[in-house]
């Protein structure tokens, strides 16, 4: 039984994704079987990262043209 345990451990690191009913999870973006589905499946995601971006970006002091030429 041990040597099953193993074995499965050793397929999660060498294959870094985990396969679902619908989707499959590669480095944390959820890949669909349709295309419409993507969308939805990763949007809140995206969404929290760019709000969290955001916020960081407003306590960067500096001007306008300064935050520009940083992106």
């Amino acid at each position: 039984m041990s040597t099953v345990n193993n074995l499965k451990k050793e397929i999660k690191q060498v294959i870094p994704f985990t396969v679902g009913k619908n989707t499959i999870k590669y480095f944390g973006i959820k890949l669909t079987k349709e295309v419409k589905d993507f969308y939805i499946e990763n949007c809140k995601t995206l969404m929290k990262e760019m709000e969290m971006n955001h916020k960081e970006e407003k306590n960067i002091s500096g001007s306008w043209i300064g935050r520009i030429n940083m992106v």
